[in-house]
């Protein structure tokens, strides 16, 4: 890791919650704060540069890579680059607020949570932040420039229609998701639902499991689906990282060669277990890219460039299916989705007047 790279050390993955004040509370927790104002413009001299997911989790390893390449690429100085180890909005703004107060005023944000997220988005935007959004999209309207990250049903049903092939076009199929209170959750049922419904019957979906998404819940749910469904279930898609481990390491336990599993994303674990035969696949995402284009996408607003107003303010950052053909050079893959996306980046914003 590179040591001009500022960064909060992870200590734990952390429980993925969201905000458990109301909106209103939250409303006036945020007006109790007051952020320092600044004015970015591109006649500016100092530009502070910083990247803020919203809780520690294996998806953004690629996160210090991309920002090493962009501090090269750009020129953009230091990268400041914090994890709160909470999944909660409230962590995430006492980050967001400290950086605002030591003068970062370029910010690539993953909100925890949509609403009071979009909230503390507004409040930095209107100190002068320019904020672009990565990971999940804060709720519209919003202020951030654009939010570039996973279309989450679409990899969600990429992943079940890779499964359903691998079993045939017939069998049981269960599905471990993420946490309902995860926005993505939802859509990600969505996707998998829509796949086995376009099978007419022929594919039966025995459960979605939902609340399963950590480090010590993962591996109990998935014991208790194999205890319950055992011999029936022909397939499995994963659409969250844990419980896609916990599956690994259960078809490992047990040598079963039988059940056809798709994980997601590219831990190291993951990785291993698609080698090895015990996951039939991956479906990676573009961690990567959404931190390398949204430090290129801040350079260029320093430079005078400006997000058209056709621009979408959804972009999908890709997603691709990582088998025992590929594996070898995942990174490759992984790399391919970023390149197709930066060759034509700049068609996105206004060139400086």
């Amino acid at each position: 890791m590179d040591s001009d790279t500022t960064v909060v050390q992870p200590r734990s993955y952390g429980r993925r919650e969201f905000l458990g004040l109301g909106v209103g509370a939250a409303a006036a927790l945020y007006a109790a704060r007051v952020l320092p104002q600044g004015h970015l413009s591109p006649q500016a001299t100092s530009y502070k540069y910083a990247v803020i997911p919203p809780v520690v989790n294996p998806f953004y390893q690629p996160f210090p890579g991309a920002i090493k390449a962009a501090e090269t690429a750009f020129d953009t100085g230091p990268v400041a680059y914090e994890l709160p180890d909470e999944f909660t909005q409230d962590a995430e703004n006492v980050i967001l607020d400290g950086l605002a107060a030591k003068g970062y005023n370029l910010m690539a944000i993953q909100p925890a949570d949509p609403i009071a997220g979009n909230a503390e988005i507004a409040r930095l935007v209107g100190s002068g932040i320019k904020v672009v959004c990565f990971g999940a999209p804060p709720a519209q309207p919003s202020k951030a420039l654009f939010a570039l990250a996973t279309d989450v049903k679409v990899a969600a049903h990429d992943s079940a229609v890779e499964v359903i092939n691998l079993i045939g076009g017939k069998g049981n199929l269960v599905h471990f998701s993420g946490d309902v209170s995860d926005a993505n959750t939802a859509p990600r049922i969505a996707g998998v639902n829509e796949a086995v419904a376009a099978t007419h019957g022929a594919v039966k979906l025995l459960e979605t499991v939902t609340n399963d998404d950590s480090p010590s819940t993962a591996p109990p749910a998935v014991a208790d689906v194999f205890a319950a469904h055992g011999p029936q279930i022909n397939g499995i898609v994963c659409t969250a990282y844990n419980p896609a481990a916990a599956v690994a390491n259960e078809l490992q336990k047990t040598g079963n060669h039988k059940i056809k599993a798709v994980g997601i994303d590219t831990a190291t674990d993951t990785i291993e277990a698609v080698k090895d035969g015990y996951l039939a696949g991956t479906m990676i995402q573009n961690p990567y890219g959404m931190c390398y284009l949204s430090l290129y996408s801040l350079k260029l607003l320093t430079e005078g460039y400006t997000w058209k107003t056709t621009s979408p303010f959804f972009v999908n950052s890709g997603n691709a299916f990582v088998d025992s053909s590929n594996v070898a050079h995942w990174q490759s893959v992984q790399a391919q989705l970023t390149q197709k996306l930066e060759a034509t980046w700049k068609s996105y914003f206004n060139a400086p007047s």
